[in-house]
């Protein structure tokens, strides 16, 4: 009898150990909060590429109806184009070395610069998920 009450208790003191930690988790995740606002976002991806203090670009495009302004820059077999509309602070940049396999991209709503290699990615869609 002595022998089951205390396996007994060692499940429940390892049922409120593991409750606890996953209550901590939970807690730590609800925590992050983006304290960026749109524009901050905007800017830190087209600062990706064009970098902090960029200059004039090579070749720039700007269309006045949506106010949507492209900028295209080679250095040596670096190449980057970045796109960003002021109105609606929005951004996306892109940038490949020549002859690399894939180029990094970003966009203001993920404005960390990260390789185009979406095989890796859960949501990647392909026949065998049965997406497009």
């Amino acid at each position: 009898m002595n022998a089951s009450k205390l396996i007994v208790a060692g499940l429940g003191l390892g049922m409120i150990v593991s409750l606890a930690g996953c209550n901590t988790y939970q807690t730590r995740r609800v925590e992050y909060r983006e304290t960026r606002t749109a524009s901050e976002r905007a800017a830190a991806c087209v600062a990706a590429f064009e970098g902090e203090n960029p200059k004039a670009p090579q070749v720039m495009t700007y269309d006045s109806g949506t106010g949507t302004e492209t900028h295209l820059n080679t250095e040596g077999r670096k190449v980057t184009v970045t796109a960003q509309n002021a109105d609606d602070k929005t951004s996306a940049g892109m940038g490949v070395t020549l002859g690399e396999r894939r180029p990094e991209a970003c966009t203001s709503n993920d404005p960390i610069p990260r390789d185009t290699d979406r095989r890796g990615d859960r949501n990647y869609r392909n026949s065998y998920t049965g997406y497009n």
